[in-house]
C-alpha cells in the first residue's frame, strides 16, 4: 500500500537520464571543465628590460617586457606594469618622481602571474628650461605644401663601423655578380675580387631561386644586390625551405691563408621585400661557422622573429656548448623602434662581432651586434666552443637562409635582399 502521508508520483522523462519525482529537487548539472590556454602554460618567465635604469627627477624611461617559453623562444606577453618612485603607464613608460632613492619597477604576467623586477636609481637632475613659446601661426595666404615628402636616404656606404682596430680584411662582396660555375670565383685579389662569385665560394651558381639583380635604393654604390626568393608553397610537416647557399669560401684553406680566427667581424646590409611572411618558429639568416671535426661544428646565426609589425633580430647558439640558451633577443636599446620593429622595404646595416671563449666551458665569449650603428646586443658570457679541442677557431660565413621548422604555408611569394658584406679578423 502507498502512505498516506505523501504521494509520490513519479515519470520518466524523455530524453532525459534522471527521474522526476514529487517533492525531488532534479540532480544540479556538473561544472564543465575547463582546460586552460596551453600557450601560457608553456611560459617558463618574464624578461624585464633594461634590467636597471639610472634617471633624474622627472625624466622617463621606456621599460619593455617579453616572454621566455620552455623551448627558449620568445614571446610577446600581455603585462602589468606597476613601480615605485614614480609613475608608470600601461605601455611602460616611467616617469621617476621628485624624490632620490632606490626604487623598482616590475611587470607581472596577467595570466600566469610570472614576473620580472627592475632596478630603478633616481638622482637630483638639473631643472630643465621652459619649453620655447609655440611658433606663429601658418601665412594663410600661402597655399599648403600637398607634395609628398621624398623617402628617408639609404644607410650610409660602407665604412668602419663597429669594426675593432687591428683587424684585417679578408674578403668584402658588393654582389655585383654571381657564380656561373662552381669555379667562377671572380678575378682580382682579396680582399675585392670582381665577376664570378666575387671571391666566394662557387656553390650559388646551381640555386635558380638566388639571384643578382639592380635595386636603385641599394647602399652599395654598384647598385645591385643579392635576391633570395620564397615562393608560395606548402612546406611539408617537420621540413624548412632555403632557396640555397651562398657562401665565403673557408678561412683556414690555402685561398685565404690558413687563417686562424678567434675574433670575427661581420658587416652587411639586408632589406625584407614586402609580403615577407616570416614563420612562427622563425628563420635563419646568417651562419657564422667554426671550422669541423669529426666531432661537428657549431655555428651562431642571426635570424628573425615575429611577423610584420613586430620582427626583431634574434641569435641562436646552433651546435655551441650554449645550444639550450635557445634564441637570444636584442639587451641593449630594446625601445627603439628599429630594434623592436624592422620595416618591410627598408635597407638596415649589421653589424657582429663574434669572439670565442678563452677554453671549453669558459663562459667569456663575445657577441655584440650593432643595427644602423646603434648597438643591440651585448652578451659577454658566450660558451661558443663544443668541446675541449684547443684548435677551435671560425670557419666561414654560411647564408643557407631558411624558413621555419615544422612545415608550413608561405601564402604569397616574398624576398629578401643582401648588399655589401665585409669581413675581418684576427
Amino acid at each position: 500500500m502507498f502512505s498516506a502521508k505523501r504521494s509520490v508520483l513519479c515519470a520518466v522523462v524523455a530524453g532525459l537520464s534522471w527521474l522526476a519525482c514529487s517533492g525531488d529537487e532534479p540532480p544540479v548539472a556538473p561544472a564543465p571543465l575547463v582546460i586552460p590556454d596551453p600557450g601560457y602554460l608553456l611560459l617558463q618567465k618574464i624578461v624585464l628590460l633594461p634590467h636597471s635604469a639610472t634617471l633624474d627627477t622627472s625624466a622617463t624611461q621606456q621599460f619593455e617586457a617579453y616572454g621566455v617559453r620552455m623551448m627558449g623562444d620568445t614571446v610577446r606577453v600581455t603585462v602589468h606594469f606597476s613601480g615605485t618612485g614614480g609613475v608608470i603607464d600601461s605601455t611602460g613608460l616611467y616617469t621617476a618622481g621628485r624624490y632620490p632613492g632606490s626604487y623598482h619597477v616590475i611587470a607581472r604576467h596577467v595570466r600566469s602571474g610570472k614576473a620580472d623586477t627592475s632596478a630603478v636609481t633616481i638622482e637630483t637632475g638639473t631643472v630643465p628650461p621652459p619649453p620655447p613659446p609655440p611658433p606663429p601661426p601658418p601665412d594663410t595666404t600661402t597655399p599648403p605644401d600637398t607634395t609628398t615628402p621624398p623617402p628617408p636616404p639609404p644607410p650610409p656606404p660602407p665604412g668602419s663601423g663597429a669594426e675593432p682596430s687591428g683587424f684585417t680584411a679578408i674578403v668584402e662582396r658588393g654582389f655585383n655578380s654571381k657564380a656561373s660555375s662552381n669555379t667562377d670565383r671572380g678575378t682580382g685579389s682579396f680582399p675585392s675580387k670582381s665577376g664570378g662569385s666575387e671571391g666566394w665560394d662557387g656553390a650559388e651558381w646551381s640555386y635558380p631561386l638566388i639571384t643578382v639583380e639592380p635595386d636603385a635604393t641599394a647602399p652599395n654604390p654598384g647598385g645591385s644586390v643579392m635576391r633570395f626568393e620564397y615562393p608560395a608553397q606548402t612546406v611539408a610537416s617537420g621540413s624548412t625551405f632555403s632557396p640555397g647557399t651562398a657562401q665565403t669560401q673557408g678561412f683556414n684553406s690555402s685561398v685565404h691563408g690558413s687563417l686562424q680566427l678567434r675574433q670575427l667581424y661581420v658587416r652587411f646590409w639586408f632589406k625584407l621585400g614586402s609580403g615577407f611572411q616570416n614563420h612562427p618558429s622563425g628563420m635563419k639568416l646568417v651562419f657564422f661557422r667554426s671550422g669541423e671535426t669529426s666531432g661537428g661544428k657549431f655555428e651562431p646565426i642571426i635570424g628573425l622573429m615575429g611577423q610584420p609589425g613586430y620582427v626583431s633580430m634574434h641569435a641562436n647558439l646552433q651546435g655551441t656548448q650554449d645550444h639550450a640558451r635557445g634564441n637570444l633577443p636584442a639587451n641593449m636599446n630594446v625601445g627603439s623602434s628599429d630594434v623592436a620593429n624592422l620595416r618591410l622595404d627598408t635597407w638596415y646595416k649589421v653589424e657582429a662581432l663574434l669572439v670565442l671563449n678563452s677554453a671549453y666551458g669558459n663562459p667569456d665569449g663575445i657577441l655584440r651586434l650593432w643595427l644602423n650603428g646603434v648597438q643591440v646586443m651585448d652578451y659577454t658570457d658566450i660558451r661558443y666552443r663544443r668541446d675541449a679541442w684547443s684548435q677551435w677557431v671560425w670557419g666561414n660565413i654560411h647564408i643557407a637562409p631558411t624558413w621555419g621548422g615544422q612545415g608550413g604555408t608561405i601564402n604569397q611569394t616574398w624576398s629578401w635582399y643582401l648588399d655589401h658584406m665585409y669581413v675581418s679578423g684576427r
